[in-house]
């Protein structure tokens, strides 16, 4: 995942009280996410790693309130659906908070990919939207947006948007309250994150060797920490997209993966057709962060070219940096 340039991080403010005991210290972002933006794309990015164009295109405007106190900043907010009607909700409402001098907001909205198997099937998927808006040195801000499409229809996009302060919040366009938001909470399945080597042995008597690749994989979750995504990738040539995408759901301590039917070699070189399954189960026990090794099984199962299905051992295991 792309990340845009950020400036210096948080500042802290803080004093002596009369008593001479030290105050509290107050988060003070660098730039408050507070008022009416317009949000412009030009329709450029990338696609599954590859330049792009014909992506999302056009501009909206967004309205946010901010509240920090000493332990945290949060901003509410979303897009104005229609601006002659100040009275309709907010579209794509979000919660953004404040991490390491750079505002981050996830979401995802069910069922929102659509896609075409080899055959002309159509799939839908769910999509995630990690927004990190990064503050230039010139004190704007610079959003990077990934869309993260999940289930039967993976894929995964980059998006580098203008963000203009229009003015102040407008409160014909309310936002719900950002002090009443509640704790943003942590994930153990963060952790999945960095260079790994990925290794699929097949289990039988057809062993044959372990077929090994280098992966990069980033974790983003919700807020609530109760549902995640993750991508796993190998970049491909110079423009062209990657050559391995990985895209993984997580939910009640497992990381599942799901692919449609797609052309796959028989084991006796026959072309057949295969859906597959794979889930890596996060260790029970606290890990370090990044997780140094995750572990699971992939099922290949045949629905047309030959018969049956085979099973691989999965293992994820940390590069050393």
């Amino acid at each position: 995942m792309r990340w845009g340039a950020a400036a210096a991080g948080v500042m802290l403010l803080g004093g002596c009280s009369a008593q001479g005991e030290p105050e509290q210290r107050a988060i003070d972002p660098l730039v408050n996410l507070d008022g009416s933006f317009i949000v412009e794309y030009d329709g450029t990015g990338t696609a599954n790693g590859a330049p792009a164009t014909g992506l999302t295109e056009g501009k909206a405007g967004w309205v946010f309130r901010s509240s920090c106190d000493e332990n945290r900043c949060v901003a509410t907010g979303g897009e104005i659906a229609d601006p002659s009607n100040p009275s309709a909700p907010l579209k794509n409402p979000r919660v953004a908070d404040y991490v390491d001098g750079r505002w981050v907001m996830v979401n995802f909205t069910e069922n929102s990919a659509a896609c075409t198997g080899p055959n002309g099937e159509r799939f839908t998927g769910d999509v995630w939207a990690i927004w990190d808006i990064a503050i230039a040195a010139d004190m704007t801000l610079e959003p990077t947006i990934t869309q993260v499409g999940t289930g039967d229809c993976p894929s995964v996009s980059t998006l580098t948007p203008t963000m203009t302060r229009a003015g102040d919040a407008l409160p014909e366009f309310p936002a719900p309250d950002p002090s009443a938001q509640p704790p943003q909470q942590a994930s153990p399945a963060a952790a999945f994150r960095g260079n790994y080597t990925l290794t699929k042995t097949r289990r039988g008597t057809e062993r044959g060797e372990p077929d090994v690749t280098d992966v990069a994989v980033a974790t983003n979750c919700l807020r609530t920490a109760d549902r995640c995504v993750t991508t796993a990738t190998v970049p491909g040539a110079p423009g062209k997209p990657n050559a391995f995408l990985g895209v993984y759901g997580f939910a009640d301590g497992k990381f599942v993966r799901t692919m449609v039917p797609l052309p796959a070699a028989c084991g006796d070189g026959r072309a057949g057709v295969a859906a597959e399954s794979e889930t890596l189960t996060l260790p029970a026990d606290a890990a370090p962060n990044p997780l140094p090794e995750l572990t699971g099984e992939l099922t290949a199962t045949f629905t047309a070219g030959c018969p049956g299905a085979v099973s691989y051992d999965v293992a994820y295991r940390l590069r050393p940096a």
